[in-house]
């Protein structure tokens, strides 16, 4: 089977589309399907990562190349992810396509598309009842988010972990570009917050963020230990040997979900906000804005540091997804492929 994916990355946009294509390319791979990625300027470190698991990239200048591209690959399935696309293009790409998957976040345009993907918690069908045909086939909630395998594989070993391990351990991760340097705003309120002791952080950066040097200066100014990881491949590991994650409430939100690690969400864009307030209301607490405070900061902290807040909040995001959305995903790609 050929795959094509439209997708881009860009410091404005940020890495996520890219990335849960990637993982959804690789789930395919696996089954033998050959991928191929049609996108804009994407940031070396992506472009090389996407090689480097085996996948083709065409780079286009305008949508125009995307059909012309589509028509030298003639894939059985063309997968989009583009806030910026919607059916007046999807219906331009049949003539070389035989299948159209979207995934989206917003239910905001219409879409000519055989199947839709919307993973995220709150989203309901009939939000696009007027926005794609009767016959497509919808795909909604967080039991089809698309997460790497290793997530499922640590599931279980993260949640019995977090019945005997207190908070101690705090991830921060905003996001592969992180344009904003929230991260650095993040470090600076941690200052005036109060960790248990012998609290230790890990700050996650992507290769393409613009701000590592900043925020290794801040992190060496901090009364906790703190190591800034560039570029992590075992993210999976590492949300599961941490306690507790300040993170931006975008894809990643299912990956902390999966492996029940309690989180305070903050909000990097619009997109972010149903997101963050149905999986922060679980929780039993309010998400942030990019302009939170310390005092802000430093009561969700507390918040989780009560053991009954934190057992609730892991009960709450494990049951949201399991990480067995790829291989769902691809099972119903499988059976709509040539129906």
């Amino acid at each position: 089977m050929q795959v094509a994916f439209r997708a881009d990355a860009s410091a404005a946009i940020g890495a996520g589309h890219v990335m849960r294509c990637l993982t959804l390319a690789d789930g395919l791979r696996q089954k033998g399907a050959v991928c191929t990625f049609v996108s804009r300027d994407m940031p070396p470190a992506l472009a090389a990562l996407v090689a480097e698991k085996g996948h083709e990239i065409r780079p286009i200048d305008d949508e125009r190349e995307s059909l012309v591209a589509a028509a030298e690959i003639r894939p059985d399935w063309l997968v989009v992810d583009h806030y910026g696309l919607d059916a007046d293009f999807e219906r331009e790409m049949r003539t070389a396509v035989r299948k159209i998957m979207v995934i989206d976040d917003v239910a905001d345009r219409p879409h000519s598309c055989d199947v839709l993907l919307d993973q995220n918690l709150g989203r309901k069908a009939k939000d696009y009842k007027q926005l794609v045909s009767a016959d497509c086939v919808l795909l909604i909630g967080p039991h089809y988010a698309l997460l790497r395998p290793d997530f499922a594989q640590f599931r279980e070993a993260s949640l019995v972990r977090r019945r005997r391990e207190p908070v101690r351990h705090v991830l921060i991760s905003m996001g592969g570009f992180d344009n904003d340097n929230v991260t650095g705003a993040v470090l600076k309120a941690l200052k005036a917050c109060e960790l248990p002791t012998g609290s230790s952080l890990s700050i996650v950066m992507g290769q393409d963020a613009p701000w590592i040097a900043d925020v290794n200066v801040t992190a060496s100014s901090l009364p906790w230990p703190a190591r800034v990881l560039v570029g992590v491949r075992d993210m999976a590991q590492l949300m599961m040997q941490s306690d507790l994650a300040i993170g931006a409430a975008g894809s990643s939100t299912w990956e902390r979900c999966c492996l029940g690690l309690p989180t305070v969400m903050i909000v990097l864009a619009e997109n972010q906000k149903q997101i963050a307030s149905s999986v922060s209301e679980l929780c039993g607490l309010e998400s942030l804005m990019t302009d939170f405070s310390e005092t802000a900061l430093g009561e969700r902290i507390r918040h989780f540091l009560v053991q009954e807040n934190y057992n609730r909040a892991v009960a709450a995001v494990s049951k949201l997804c399991d990480g067995a959305g790829v291989t769902s995903v691809i099972e119903i790609m499988n059976t709509e492929a040539f129906s």
